[in-house]
């Protein structure tokens, strides 16, 4: 049942999803048996993830108690890795409701929590929890404080293999690069969104294409970074929150004062190109 919440999750069908997951929550919320219980846990912080797409921040963070309130002291790999995420996704809550301070010290909760985890989930929370609070940095203009998380992640990754730990070496170099541009460092920046371009080039996954498209943005190269957005939509390879995180980060880099106009005018073209993806969030589900 839980993969059928997941199933209308992914196509944007958050409040079926939620309902869904009510009903695994109702017939096994009490249950001992550990596979079933980390199926709660899996319930729970999906639900809570879909009530953050739907911009209920306060009721997804409410749910996310709820999974550290029963699981907390648990030790199953399966159990902790969706503590870190239930911690990771509050963070973001507390950063829509703009509680900057708490999201950064929940963030810094992660990585002492699960800082040595084995479990992939679990080490990867730490890596999405370093970089949300680079981000998050970056947007409060903290900019040393920034590049110090950047290096702090790129120094624990190295240089890894597996595609979702690449994709977070790839953010930390994008969120570095924002923060010399802030810094007016624009040499040291240009090098790093050089080396995403460069190293990235080969990887097919989504996520590192829209890097690419960060990085060519962060070098002026507005052409390129458009021929390749065009392509990923083209390709309906592009989900929601995909189009989201790449526009937010775009408006990151944007903002920055003294960045060329021409940055900004990439922005709304992109959004004009994402706009379709947008009109199928706003058309009903049924």
């Amino acid at each position: 049942m839980v993969d059928k919440g997941y199933a209308l999750q992914m196509l944007n069908r958050w409040d079926e999803a939620i309902a869904i997951y009510d009903v695994v929550l109702k017939r096994f919320s009490e249950a001992t048996d550990p596979t079933i219980r980390g199926d709660v846990a899996y319930a729970l912080v999906n639900k809570a993830f879909d009530l953050r797409r739907l911009n209920r921040h306060e009721e997804a963070m409410a749910v996310y108690g709820d999974v550290l309130t029963r699981f907390g002291e648990m030790t199953e790999p399966a159990i902790r890795e969706q503590l870190a995420r239930a911690l990771v996704g509050k963070g973001t809550s507390l950063e829509a409701l703009k509680r900057h301070d708490e999201a950064i010290a929940l963030y810094d909760e992660v990585v002492r929590r699960f800082a040595d985890a084995t479990e992939s989930l679990a080490s990867e929370g730490v890596a999405q929890a370093l970089v949300n609070k680079a981000n998050l940095l970056c947007q409060l203009a903290r900019s040393e404080e920034a590049v110090a998380v950047c290096d702090e992640l790129e120094k624990r990754l190295g240089t890894p293999t597996e595609p979702a730990l690449r994709e977070f070496v790839a953010m930390a170099l994008i969120y570095k690069g924002i923060a010399f541009v802030q810094l007016k460092k624009d040499e040291q920046a240009r090098e790093l969104f050089l080396e995403v371009v460069e190293s990235w080039a080969t990887d097919l996954i989504v996520e590192s294409r829209l890097d690419r498209i960060i990085a060519l943005a962060g070098l002026q190269r507005f052409d390129d970074a458009q021929q390749l957005l065009e392509d990923l939509v083209a390709k309906r390879a592009l989900d929601l929150g995909m189009a989201d995180g790449l526009l937010s980060d775009l408006e990151l880099l944007a903002s920055v004062p003294q960045v060329p106009e021409g940055v900004r005018n990439f922005v709304e073209h992109a959004r004009r190109t994402l706009d379709p993806l947008d009109r199928t969030r706003r058309t009903p589900s049924d």
